[in-house]
């Protein structure tokens, strides 16, 4: 991106920034970031050569956060180094209450770190599933969700048998780095011994794993997703992951971006509009993790 690009992004920041109802002048952020307006209305105009020496005091003034600030230096032609190399608890939470968007935190082998209230709506997790989700040895671990019909149970949303293998293809995939481990040890022990579906299914893709078995093959034919859900309908949408760059290792964070209601009508809209309303609002919901 050129300087002039740069400075439109620049303004662009400096006009969402609200004050007594008035988008922030030049002066204004000249004031909050030591800089002179003349200094800030080249930088905008793209008229410096080298901007290295206003991205902190512009980053500060605008009071971008880690995420915002590594955009905001590679915007301008530049990195930047996050200050944390692994995942912290608290900046998750922060994140995923900042996404109005459903979006979950797991770990590789799917132990739910946390979610916020627009994932659990989306997918239909009511407080009893929750709190059953939380229990037990396995503990909040994605495959309980597919494979306990206590949960399922609890849920709002219509899952399908091809869901199942579809689970079981990309666990497979995603935890592979992982087979070594205790805890992948622990997770195929406690599923193969408490469902018995999940036993049967995981024995079949073992022996024929290049098989066109109903619905192994899932994976590879959708590049979207849809859920049915009992009160707010279909949602079609696309998982996003945050790169690790951001986040720290040992996180996976996921984004769901509906594609089917993209001017806020229809089911996604109508749940949005519900979770607004609620005294919740997009609350982050956390769990104990098990270590990889």
């Amino acid at each position: 991106m050129g300087n002039t690009e740069f400075g439109k992004f620049v303004r662009q920041l400096r006009e969402h920034r609200m004050t007594y109802w008035h988008s922030w002048s030049r002066k204004f952020l000249a004031d909050k970031s030591d800089l002179d307006e003349k200094q800030i209305g080249r930088i905008e105009n793209g008229e410096v050569a080298d901007l290295k020496r206003f991205l902190e005091p512009l980053a500060k003034a605008l009071d971008l956060s880690e995420l915002q600030k590594a955009e905001f230096y590679a915007r301008a032609g530049y990195s930047y180094q996050l200050k944390f190399k692994q995942a912290d608890l608290d900046f998750i939470v922060s994140l995923l209450g900042q996404i109005d968007l459903p979006a979950s935190a797991r770990t590789p082998l799917w132990d739910f770190v946390a979610f916020n209230e627009y994932h659990r709506v989306m997918w239909g997790y009511t407080d009893e599933a929750i709190n059953i989700l939380r229990d037990g040895e396995l503990g909040s671990n994605l495959l309980r969700v597919y494979f306990d019909e206590e949960i399922r149970k609890h849920q709002s949303v219509v899952r399908t048998s091809n869901e199942l293998i579809r689970a079981l293809s990309i666990f497979r995939t995603v935890s592979f780095p992982y087979v070594t481990s205790t805890r992948y040890e622990q997770i195929v022990r406690c599923m193969m011994e408490t469902y018995p579906t999940f036993g049967q299914l995981w024995r079949e893709i073992e022996q024929h794993p290049n098989s066109n078995i109903e619905g192994y093959d899932i994976l590879n034919r959708l590049p979207t997703n849809k859920v049915e859900h009992k009160d707010y309908g279909e949602v079609e949408f696309m998982a996003l992951r945050v790169p690790q760059r951001y986040v720290g290792e040992g996180v996976d964070i996921s984004v769901y971006v509906p594609l089917s209601d993209p001017a806020n009508q229809g089911a996604f809209g109508r749940m949005r509009e519900d979770i607004l309303k609620s005294e919740e609002k997009n609350k982050v919901h956390v769990f104990t993790h098990h270590p990889l």
